[in-house]
């Protein structure tokens, strides 16, 4: 079942792309590049490909996939260089439903029979291409890198990104982190598993939560269509984890020691709803740039970790 009440929220019909104002023509699986071919293929789940098309404009090259499933046609876009960029159907929902600013999204797309693939394409959370990542700061250092086995979470297979965090040299936390992606592009949080150290022993697993332990559903973690005031919530499992988002910005510039960044994500967080304490910067086909501009990103790898 489709989730109405997330979709409503998250699509932004300015922002999705489509091949009706384009030159448009067939084409074979064969004749799209690697990145979005790899996309498509992960966005059958099951089904078959009915329809390939490729639409050029002034924007570039946007592939249009029609997908026979068992419970319908799907039609999806994506990128050439393999960003997911959503369905035809989100925007048309859009147009007839608009947003109610002000609400945090809680999805339940268990509940709702909702489809998850372990690789994660969104373009600003393309962890499975993007593998591998150092932030630093003055006295912080945070390494992050996707593991090649994934995990099942909830009745679901995830993504593992490993993150460790170190504070003056040394190690202070270990944390792996659970994500899915579902057929509209929306990247999922099923909760991570935590080690917490002091002195090289592991002292605590402060901020632990899995879905399935002591969550019902995984969280909203990056919409598959984000907009300006967009609130969501990326962790909601009270006591042990909460987190309430906002989308701040579309349209941020950030320059950190891996380089300059146009049309940065902005995402702000905080412990209650409107209270505000930190803010996330993410760059489209990168990810993670910094954490309230104190963190940044120094070392990017692509495609796991022999390509750093």
């Amino acid at each position: 079942m489709r989730r109405v009440g997330i979709v409503m929220t998250l699509a932004s019909a300015a922002m999705l792309p489509g091949c009706a104002n384009g030159h448009d023509e067939h084409v074979t699986l064969a004749e799209v590049p690697a990145a979005a071919r790899e996309t498509i293929l992960a966005h059958l789940q099951g089904g078959q490909l009915s329809e390939l098309e490729r639409c050029r404009d002034e924007k570039g090259v946007v592939y249009e996939a029609a997908v026979q499933r068992a419970q319908g046609e799907f039609e999806f876009l994506v990128a050439e260089n393999g960003a997911f960029l959503g369905t035809e159907e989100e925007e048309r929902e859009y147009e007839e439903c608009p947003a109610e600013d002000g609400a945090f999204l809680a999805p339940t797309p268990l509940r709702d029979g909702a489809s998850f693939t372990a690789r994660i394409t969104h373009p600003y959370l393309p962890l499975s291409r993007v593998r591998y990542a150092v932030l630093e700061g003055r006295s912080e250092k945070v390494i992050r890198e996707v593991q090649d086995q994934t995990r099942v979470v909830g009745g679901v297979e995830c993504l593992v990104l490993a993150e460790k965090e170190y504070a003056n040299g040394e190690l202070a936390e270990i944390s792996y982190n659970f994500f899915a992606q579902d057929a509209e592009g929306n990247v999922f949080y099923f909760g991570e598993d935590v080690d917490e150290y002091e002195n090289g022993i592991v002292t605590g697993h402060g901020g632990a939560w899995l879905v399935g332990r002591n969550a019902d559903e995984p969280c909203l973690f990056m919409p598959a269509l984000p907009r300006k005031g967009l609130r969501f919530k990326a962790e909601n499992s009270p006591p042990e984890a909460e987190e309430w988002d906002e989308i701040a910005d579309l349209e941020g510039e950030l320059r950190v020691p891996a380089g300059f960044f146009r049309d940065v994500l902005v995402i702000r967080e905080g412990d209650r709803p409107g209270k505000w304490s930190e803010r996330k910067y993410y760059a489209s086909g990168i990810g993670l740039i910094s954490e309230n501009k104190e963190l940044n990103l120094t070392v990017l790898g692509r495609e796991g970790p022999g390509a750093r």
